[in-house]
């Protein structure tokens, strides 16, 4: 198949209400938070809003269809998409456009310096890559949810067959995800902290008085006490600082 006929295929099916609800969502994703996020995490974390806005949105649509109400013409459906469209990309626009005076508005607050831009195009490509790769995987749930609706036996009824499948698929999914995802996500982070953890900072030199914890007169090892408790014990103040502070 025509790679540029494939990629018009997918992107004319998608949902106009889940465009809709997920371009809100990713404008309230670069709204002002309690911590400053870097290009990257903005960018990951708008993109998967977005996923959850338009994966509210398909849902609902779906729940429109199954409760029978009634529904627009192909034409009107057509036109109501096209608005849409436009109407997500002035949202998403305007969003970028505002989002390097919101991160500053927290840097403020935080005494840390402005910046002068938020990248929004390197934002707006790594929401696009987030909302792709689990807009995928949607779809891939929902493709094996009918698979093993459609392989229940016949005696059992058509709806009650799909919410198994959809259970199903649910409990299958859930398990790739905590057995492999998470476990590797979480054994990769245990390892670059156990490496950061043993790392040996030059300018936090092992203490010579005897009293503290660490030297060489020490019961607890220098290399024993880890990152932070060196960096505590490195920036702890000493008999004169005290001195100066009590008087005694």
């Amino acid at each position: 198949m025509n790679p540029a006929r494939l990629i018009r295929r997918q992107l004319l099916s998608l949902s106009g209400v889940g465009l809709a609800l997920g371009a809100l969502f990713f404008a309230a994703a670069l709204t002002p938070t309690l911590i400053p996020r870097s290009y990257l995490t903005q960018g990951a974390l708008a993109g998967g809003c977005f996923a959850i806005g338009y994966f509210a949105g398909v849902l609902w649509r779906r729940l429109w269809h199954y409760l029978e109400l009634p529904e627009p013409s192909a034409r009107a459906r057509s036109v109501a998409n096209a608005l849409v469209a436009v109407g997500c990309l002035l949202v998403v626009i305007l969003a970028l456009g505002r989002t390097a005076e919101w991160q500053n508005s927290i840097r403020t607050v935080m005494k840390m310096a402005p910046v002068e831009t938020a990248h929004p195009l390197k934002v707006c490509a790594i929401a696009l890559i987030t909302f792709v790769v689990l807009l995928a995987l949607g779809r891939l749930f929902a493709l094996v949810a009918r698979f093993l609706a459609a392989r229940t036996p016949r005696l059992v009824p058509r709806k009650v067959a799909n919410v198994i499948g959809l259970l199903v698929a649910a409990l299958l999914f859930w398990s790739i995800a905590s057995n492999v995802l998470i476990r590797t996500a979480f054994n990769a982070l245990d390892s670059s902290f156990r490496e950061l953890d043993v790392l040996l900072e030059p300018e936090r030199p092992q203490p010579t008085d005897p009293g503290r914890t660490g030297s060489p007169a020490s019961l607890v090892k220098w290399t024993e006490l880890g990152r932070m408790g060196r960096r505590f014990i490195a920036s702890g103040p000493t008999a004169t600082e005290i001195s100066a502070v009590t008087g005694g």
